[in-house]
């Protein structure tokens, strides 16, 4: 049984043929990580997983695929291991600007606000002063102005890179969005409202204590549902530690709700462990409503157990798109009048 109750067990064929193996040995399924050597089909089917690799079958064939577990962030995490044995709670207010991948975000700090409203009016008022961006103007890495699509409003923007003759993709300053914008929407920008004079008023953070889970189609779902809970909406943020370059938070709303915690709660994400000893125990609470969440099946636990393969992060689109036939070829092979539940990886099938 695994640590949510479902029972994980080699399944035979009345013919006595170990169907784990045969798996395996197709290249549908990898051999697990926590499979001991001194079992007594461990080097059977490690030597089946072997040919399937070299053989290049289904999972073996795909660009860049490896048995090996994947990060959730491509940044190196730096450990805070700093003199005091104390969690720090210093908050700020800010307003939630946009969301992007892998739980980065991106706010305006409150006590910034008056500046912000004093930038964006002045913006406004200039726009029949601005000069129209040329071509040759125009170079990634320039702060320009430009219109934003969805309210024809003027902001101050970084370019990014050039997308099409006369496109160009463009990072707001301010507010953490980007977009495409057509050269007619370009404008240079007075120098009154350079950055020495208005640094940007946006900020980037990354979720503390928590991650993305393993497969892209439940990593997309929890980015909708984090943006869906906090996008323009007004929080407090704790500093906690960083992650290369960028600070890791604790967000709380002004009920004084975690957010992390609940979305670890609701089995949206997992758990991020931490080594630092001032950071036990509010990690205590968090792997505590993970238990929670897993015994109860929500959402990403709704199969089981989703962190025992972390090597396999395919969406069932497509991994069904690869090998559209695995279904056929698993009914040829197994005998009639079974009833199994077949798991590859954290994916469970149900067969009768």
């Amino acid at each position: 049984m695994d640590r949510v109750g479902n029972f994980i067990g080699w399944l035979f064929t009345k013919d006595n043929v170990n169907f784990n193996v045969k798996l395996v040995k197709e290249g549908l399924a990898t051999v697990s990580d926590n499979l001991s050597e001194r079992h007594e089909y461990f080097n059977e089917i490690t030597s089946a997983e072997k040919e399937a690799k070299e053989s290049a079958k289904n999972l073996w064939a795909l660009p860049g695929f490896q048995k090996s577990a994947q990060q959730t962030e491509e940044e190196v995490e730096v450990l805070d291991m700093d003199s005091s044995s104390e969690r720090r709670i210093n908050l700020i207010g800010a307003v939630v600007t946009e969301v992007g991948d892998n739980l980065k975000f991106y706010v305006q700090h409150t006590q910034d606000g008056p500046k912000v409203e004093l930038l964006m009016s002045r913006l406004q008022e200039n726009i029949s002063k601005m000069i129209p961006a040329t071509l040759a103007a125009i170079k990634p890495g320039e702060i320009v102005a430009c219109k934003f699509s969805l309210d024809n409003q003027w902001y101050r923007a970084k370019v990014e890179k050039k997308v099409a003759p006369n496109q160009y993709q463009v990072y707001y300053i301010d507010y953490g969005n980007r977009e495409k914008v057509s050269l007619n929407d370009i404008c240079q920008l007075p120098g009154e409202f350079s950055l020495s004079s208005f640094p940007p008023n946006c900020h980037e953070y990354l979720l503390a204590f928590v991650k993305s889970p393993p497969r892209d189609d439940l990593k997309q779902d929890a980015r909708e549902y984090f943006a869906h809970e906090i996008l323009n909406k007004t929080f407090n943020l704790n500093f906690e530690y960083k992650i290369g370059g960028a600070s890791a938070v604790s967000l709380f709303t002004t009920d004084e709700v975690d957010v992390g915690l609940t979305l670890v709660r609701n089995g949206k994400l997992l758990v991020q462990p931490r080594k630092e000893p001032k950071f036990k125990s509010v990690l205590e609470k968090y792997h505590a409503a993970e238990l929670q969440a897993k015994t109860s099946r929500l959402n990403i636990w709704c199969y089981g157990d989703i962190t025992e393969d972390p090597h396999w992060a395919l969406s069932r689109e497509r991994r069904e798109g690869i090998f559209p036939n695995w279904k056929l070829w698993v009914r040829e092979n197994l005998p009639k009048r079974f009833c199994i539940v077949l798991k590859t990886s954290n994916h469970y099938w149900y067969y009768s």
